[in-house]
């Protein structure tokens, strides 16, 4: 059982927005008011695994998404659905967006790998010390979970075009090159913004100073396709 909350759409239009790892629904809340002040549904939950959901581990996470999508997409009040993910919920938007369509539009925000596949290449000392851990960590992760995710995350968002594709990248020192290659490997309509002088989930952060344009891009975003004329 997946626990959260839903403001109800006064537009046509919902999102349901994903937190990121070791997180809950309430990291989220400065996205969904935001959203909701633009009248779209919105629906806040805790991944498997968190918050006040069931789960002892990450596993399946494409399916979360999935449901999330058709619970949505079920209501009375919504005509068009979309999706947003930070961090670990970025990559939880963009798997499940593979594997359902109801999902139209899609915006990941720093999204994290999926496998050793999406992990760019090392430049430096420091980013060479992560090669022990990464050769454990997704190895283990798929014995651990029974699969984490079913797809890499370059090749999740292979699958999500035609439909649009907004990723956000701070300057974390991997985050950018990782990002980057998820933008490269994505098909269109996409777009990649590239926030200069943030850390990690800094965009939608309201003491760092770039939250009014982070509103303006997200809800030009979602406007230009769940607002769309049916």
């Amino acid at each position: 059982t997946l626990r959260g909350w839903y403001t109800p759409s006064k537009n046509g239009a919902a999102v349901m927005l994903i937190h990121g790892m070791s997180a809950n629904r309430e990291n989220v809340l400065g996205v969904a008011k935001l959203l909701a002040k633009h009248d779209y549904g919105v629906l806040l939950f805790d991944a498997r695994a968190h918050g006040e959901s069931d789960g002892e581990i990450m596993s399946s996470i494409q399916l979360d998404g999935m449901a999330a999508a058709q619970y949505l997409h079920s209501r009375p009040d919504v005509q068009h659905v979309g999706a947003w993910g930070f961090s670990m919920g970025g990559l939880m938007v963009i798997e499940a967006a593979a594997f359902t369509t109801t999902i139209e539009a899609v915006t990941a925000d720093g999204p994290g790998p999926a496998t050793a596949v999406d992990m760019p290449a090392y430049r430096n000392f420091q980013e060479w010390m992560y090669l022990p851990y990464d050769m454990a960590f997704f190895p283990a992760l798929q014995i651990r979970t029974g699969g984490f995710a079913a797809l890499s995350t370059k090749d999740a968002v292979a699958k999500i075009t035609p439909r649009p594709l907004f990723l956000i990248a701070s300057d974390q020192s991997i985050e950018l090159p990782m990002v980057q290659a998820y933008y490269d490997a994505a098909g269109e309509p996409k777009t990649l913004w590239h926030i200069e002088g943030i850390g990690h989930g800094g965009g939608f952060d309201e003491y760092a100073g770039h939250l009014d344009e982070y509103e303006q891009r997200l809800t030009a975003f979602f406007d230009g396709v769940l607002l769309k004329v049916s």
